[in-house]
C-alpha cells in the first residue's frame, strides 16, 4: 500500500485527541498503539523508476517470461539484486 504524501501532510497539526476520536468512531480502524511505537519512525520514499529500452537474446527473454511475474518486473528484480551485490 502506498502512502499519499498530500494526505499525510494534511494530517499534521491535528491533536492526538482529534485523531483518537476519529479512530474510535471508525469500526474499520485498527486500534491505536502505544505512544512510543512510532518513535523514531522515518518516512521512506520508494526509488523512482525510469523507462529503458533493452535488447536481449531470445533465451534470456524466455527465461524471465517463465518467472511468474511480468518479464520486466523479473528483469528489474534481477538487476536490482545484482547492483546491490556490487555495492
Amino acid at each position: 500500500m502506498r502512502a499519499d504524501g498530500n494526505r499525510l501532510q494534511a494530517l499534521t497539526g491535528r491533536s492526538d485527541a482529534d485523531i483518537e476520536a476519529e479512530v474510535a468512531g471508525d469500526p474499520m480502524a485498527a486500534p491505536i498503539t502505544g505512544g512510543d511505537s512510532w518513535r523514531g519512525a522515518e518516512l521512506i520514499q520508494p526509488d523512482e523508476t525510469v523507462v529503458v529500452s533493452l535488447r536481449v537474446e531470445r533465451a534470456v527473454a524466455d527465461h524471465f517470461k517463465g518467472q511468474g511475474t511480468s518479464m520486466e518486473a523479473a528483469m528489474a528484480a534481477a538487476l536490482k539484486a545484482w547492483a546491490e551485490g556490487r555495492r
